[in-house]
């Protein structure tokens, strides 16, 4: 074998250029997907307006929106984004943009990708790299001062908690069958995810939790 000189300065150059890849790359993941969503929630169309149902006392029901899906905030770019300012307890202060920055955090929730529905505890999505781009994404839209990140994953698990319990609520019947409860998935949850959601609400450890 044929030793180098400088071989432990070599392979300590080589370890920080894998990190410094490493960490590029995931930022770029996050970029690209960023990219993908802000395309889709441009196309954002009277279809996201849920449809009237019925009619009560003569007069039709107000149309019931659906959920936020913030397009013009996905559009926002590191020269237009907002800075959102935190109180020393590191909570977010801002009466301007604290509004829009909550339901930011909530279509991220509800975002399948980085937010999976058949996770059953959010200390289990995983860090990396769901938590990791969903904190990533936040900063490229919004600009917050260093030492936020667990008020932000903690609001977004709230209302990923939220969400899983209103979905609970409107769309499962512990009385229905496996086939009606799995036939009656949501709009806009992924299809596996409720499958994997109704056999855990059904399942004696699911009864056991309710």
């Amino acid at each position: 074998m044929v030793r180098t000189r400088g071989g432990k300065s070599s392979r300590q150059s080589t370890r920080k250029s894998t990190a410094c890849d490493s960490a590029q790359a995931s930022h770029e993941r996050a970029h690209n997907d960023t990219q993908v969503l802000t395309q889709q929630s441009a196309h954002v169309t009277q279809s996201s307006i849920e449809p009237n149902i019925g009619i009560s006392g003569g007069r039709k029901k107000r149309k019931a929106r659906g959920p936020t899906l913030m397009p013009k905030v996905w559009g926002q770019t590191e020269e237009t984004r907002k800075r959102i300012s935190f109180n020393k307890f590191g909570q977010p202060n801002d009466k301007e943009h604290m509004r829009t920055f909550a339901h930011f955090l909530g279509t991220l929730a509800r975002n399948g990708k980085y937010a999976p529905l058949n996770v059953l505890r959010w200390d289990k999505v995983p860090e990396k790299p769901n938590k990791e781009q969903m904190l990533q994404i936040v900063k490229d839209k919004f600009e917050i001062p260093l030492g936020c990140e667990d008020y932000i994953l903690q609001s977004i698990g709230k209302k990923w908690r939220n969400l899983k319990s209103t979905l609970k609520a409107k769309y499962f019947d512990s009385k229905l069958s496996l086939d009606e409860n799995l036939r009656n998935v949501p709009n806009r949850v992924n299809e596996s995810h409720w499958n994997d959601l109704v056999k855990h609400w059904l399942s004696k450890e699911g009864i056991v939790c309710q």
